[in-house]
């Protein structure tokens, strides 16, 4: 019975380890987490780097989603996805676009923040590193269409808490992007109105509205 026992107690703890070492598995970890969640509202800092073009760029901005809709707040502009219509305010121009959504495989937007790895991209396990919020394991995601933009993703992951923490984009022209989570908190009490666009309001403020 102890021999049946360590064998088992052994095999678990194999699988357990197969599991971690696996980015696939990592990856459908933690979108399967994030699935169970009724809302999610997050802050993060923005890095935008260039070396060669001497380009340096920090802010901040905050995202909230429900299933697909979320609304998007950063450097000024504001975005939203209703369901069908993906919306844009540029309070600085005093203009609002209205374009129905499309699916860029290519590109990640708050709709398809956590799953966007499951198209176009080959993904291995890269570092790991000891942060003041636990361990991180960062998976290095290649594209796989050669005639794309970017050269490579690194996506840290905290692996006790199987969410997100970090987003390092490489781009062919030598820019970095970095996204860093600073706060997540989930299923919060939303506004009623959070994914919804208030035309009349806009138009009587004398925005220019495009809609295709």
């Amino acid at each position: 019975m102890k021999k049946i026992t360590l064998l088992l107690f052994g095999l678990l703890m194999f699988q357990n380890l197969s599991a971690q070492q696996d980015p696939e598995a990592l990856l459908e970890s933690v979108y399967n987490k994030i699935r169970s969640f009724e809302n999610i509202k997050l802050d993060f800092d923005y890095g935008l780097y260039n070396e060669v073009a001497d380009i340096r760029q920090d802010t901040k901005g905050s995202i909230t989603l429900k299933d697909s809709l979320y609304f998007f707040d950063y450097m000024g502009i504001k975005q939203l996805f209703d369901g069908t219509k993906v919306i844009t305010i540029v309070d600085e121009n005093e203009e609002v676009t209205i374009v129905d959504k499309t699916d860029d495989q290519d590109s990640i937007s708050p709709s398809n923040l956590f799953d966007f790895y499951r198209d176009g991209y080959t993904y291995e396990m890269d570092i790991e590193q000891n942060t003041p919020e636990g361990i991180v394991q960062y998976i290095k995601l290649t594209p796989i269409d050669s005639d794309s933009d970017m050269e490579q993703l690194l996506l840290g992951i905290l692996k006790e808490q199987l969410q997100i923490y970090k987003l390092i984009q490489k781009g062919n022209n030598g820019t970095v992007t970095t996204i860093s989570v600073k706060s997540f908190i989930t299923n919060t009490e939303l506004d009623p109105n959070s994914f919804v666009f208030d035309r009349d309001h806009y138009q009587q403020l004398g925005y220019y509205i495009i809609e295709d």
